[in-house]
């Protein structure tokens, strides 16, 4: 798996400079990528008391197709 490195992070129109050893983490975690088939995942982002909060969930049958 390739390694990344995390310089900044944009969230809402800030820019913010990433914590130290937050790409080694994440690379170590193996956390880039997928692992396997994810198409029947969505995700929804939103703003909950000013925390972006990232929700995954199954889709149904009839949006799958």
């Amino acid at each position: 798996m390739p390694q990344f490195k995390l310089t900044k992070l944009k969230i809402d129109g800030f820019e913010v400079d990433a914590p130290v050893g937050l790409s080694e983490l994440l690379n170590k975690a193996g956390a880039w990528g997928t692992r396997g088939n994810v198409d029947h995942l969505n995700q929804k982002t939103e703003r909950r008391n000013g925390q972006l909060v990232t929700t995954f969930f199954l889709r149904s049958k009839e949006e799958k197709r």
